[in-house]
């Protein structure tokens, strides 16, 4: 919240703080080494064709093996029933695309999706809405079900002409999407490090809302644009 009166902060105290801090020590350019490196492979994987997550492992070892990290860290510094969470759910997309689960799935969801394509405007509020539901069960940014519905945007674009990149606004939106702290994954991470001292529950819903409200109004703005540049026929 915004204080009630200036901090009064000048830029010299600024200046003072940073002098403090010294020159760079021997830990702090190992990291800004290993940062830069692993940000270079990561951005270049397939020149060299070393996987990502290779090169994160690599960039962990080299600061364990240097004494940045140390084993106690490694059990008390994260909270890997999160990590572990969220890595198995978020990989269950590729999981279902490999396993063909969403061919099995589109008949159950095709004639329903379809039925609300002929109006553009209802499509992607209810898509919008729809998917927004989904995220109270569906947490890590929705990914399971982008997975499994995604297939469906081809024959709404066939029959309705919504093209899929303006379907895909709705799955943006519902990625975003939060009113509990729950679902959304950086909320509970960043609540973790600082212990959940930096905002309360009614502000993750009060903000939750306002974004609600926000794409809501996007959609009622956005779709008479997408009209006009001929990326929604109907």
């Amino acid at each position: 919240m915004k204080p009630k009166q200036p901090i009064g902060i000048s830029a010299d105290i600024f200046k003072e703080e940073y002098k403090k801090l010294g020159s760079m020590s021997r830990d702090e350019l190992i990291v800004l080494i290993v940062l830069l490196g692993s940000l270079v492979l990561f951005a270049t994987e397939r020149m060299h064709g070393i996987p990502t997550p290779a090169t994160a492992l690599g960039a962990l070892f080299i600061l364990i093996m240097t004494k940045i990290i140390t084993p106690p860290e490694l059990n008390t510094g994260i909270n890997w029933d999160v990590v572990m969470f969220f890595g198995v759910t978020v990989g269950l997309s590729a999981l279902f695309g490999f396993a063909k689960v969403a061919g099995w799935f589109e008949p159950i969801i095709r004639p329903t999706i379809l039925s609300l394509a002929d109006n553009a405007l209802v499509f992607m509020l209810a898509a919008t809405l729809g998917l927004m539901l989904i995220r109270f069960i569906d947490v890590p940014w929705g990914f399971t079900t982008a997975a499994l519905t995604a297939v469906v945007l081809i024959p709404v674009f066939n029959n309705f002409g919504i093209h899929p990149l303006v379907a895909s606004f709705a799955y943006l939106d519902a990625i975003n999407f939060f009113l509990l702290g729950y679902q959304q994954p950086w909320i509970l991470m960043a609540e973790g490090m600082i212990q959940g001292r930096g905002w309360a529950p009614s502000h993750v819903t009060m903000f939750g809302l306002i974004y609600t409200v926000s794409v809501i109004v996007a959609i009622l703005v956005s779709v008479p644009y997408w009209r006009m540049i001929g990326v929604i026929a109907n």
